[in-house]
């Protein structure tokens, strides 16, 4: 009699459980919010003196870079629980100028020149972070997710006063780390070789505030003790895709 054939083999579905790292890539938007440069000048007229300027902004692209390590555990079939931090370096950049400002230039107790001026200031992302927790389905071998945390950037301000005559110019630049929140969605997808491949939207949000700075010129610096640079409420949007390893 011919034998009964051995059943076919059990193949168990891959976990995602387990931590991992990896890197990834995209493009991003960033809006600084509307600025606002104030001269603090002392009561007596100074060398320059300026009312208050202030620009608008408007999302700006750039390119988005960095490195993530997490750790997932998946709690049932068909749902994950895990945790995540990254770090990318980005290029988004905003300078505004404005070339009809009025002020006024001398040295007292001479006369006060009125004269036209160009300020500009830029704002600029160095970098962002994020400590994340995430929530996914698991449907085949894809991973839909939604993720939201703690989030940091870096950024640098910069202006400059420059009256028409270059007689006198005066010069800032400052960098903060700033708190705010992130928000997003993705999914991944399980490859081969312990390797998840992925795609995400993110968006950061961070709270208005100020920052002051002192004038660069010693000779401006006792009329002129600081520059106070107030920014509005600023965001960046990112798109990116990711390759992560993942250690089981």
């Amino acid at each position: 009699m011919p034998g009964k054939a051995a059943p076919a083999p059990v193949i168990a579905a891959p976990s995602w459980t387990g931590c991992y790292v990896g890197g990834h890539a995209g493009a991003g938007w960033a809006n600084t919010g509307d600025r606002t440069w104030t001269d603090h000048n002392i009561p007596a007229p100074g060398i320059i003196n300026f009312n208050p300027v202030t620009f608008s902004s408007s999302p700006q692209p750039s390119a988005v870079g960095g490195a993530q390590a997490g750790c997932n555990w998946q709690a049932t079939p068909t749902w994950v629980f895990g945790v995540e931090g990254d770090f990318s370096l980005t290029s988004a950049a905003r300078t505004s100028t404005n070339g009809i400002v009025a002020g006024t230039i001398g040295v007292p107790p001479g006369p006060q020149i009125n004269t036209a001026a160009v300020v500009s200031m830029g704002e600029r992302v160095d970098w962002l972070g994020s400590a994340r927790g995430r929530v996914g389905y698991i449907w085949n071998e894809n991973l839909f997710y939604m993720t939201g945390g703690v989030a940091w950037e870096h950024l640098y301000d910069s202006g400059a006063f420059i009256p028409q005559n270059n007689a006198v110019s005066l010069f800032f630049n400052s960098g903060r780390t700033v708190t705010g929140w992130v928000a997003g969605a993705g999914v991944e997808h399980m490859l081969s070789f312990g390797l998840v491949a992925r795609l995400e939207y993110l968006y950061y949000g961070f709270s208005s505030g100020t920052t002051s700075t002192l004038a660069n010129n010693p000779l401006l610096a006792a009329q002129h003790p600081s520059q106070t640079f107030t920014f509005g409420d600023n965001n960046v949007q990112v798109v990116r895709a990711g390759l992560s390893y993942k250690f089981n």
